[in-house]
């Protein structure tokens, strides 16, 4: 009986890691079609929205590529790592997104 429930556990942890490199791929591509319409809108502006929206997407581009790097832990994580790993990893995802909406925020003012 214990086999099975290890089976279960392995299961329900393989299930997580999967929805959260799918959750993240999903965030990512979101957070690049976002960045190719502020580029487009960087490229109509002025020299000081031009600086602020360089910023902006620095800011942004760091973000994916930390989201980009959780992404890759998780796939390769084995399930003991992921295990250990999988709170943190989704608190971190949570700071990225904050952190990524306050940088668009910030830009998408009338």
């Amino acid at each position: 009986m214990v086999k099975g429930n290890n089976l279960q556990e392995t299961e329900k942890t393989m299930t997580g890691q999967v929805n959260f490199v799918q959750q993240m791929q999903e965030q990512i591509d979101q957070w690049k079609a976002l960045m190719a319409d502020y580029k487009k809108g960087m490229d109509s502006a002025e020299a000081q929205a031009k600086t602020d929206y360089k910023e902006m997407m620095t800011q942004m581009e760091e973000s994916i590529e930390q989201a980009s790097a959780m992404m890759k832990q998780a796939q390769e994580a084995n399930e003991k790592a992921w295990n250990d790993m999988e709170a943190a990893t989704m608190k971190a995802l949570e700071q990225l997104q904050k952190g990524y909406e306050k940088a668009a925020a910030r830009y998408n003012k009338p």
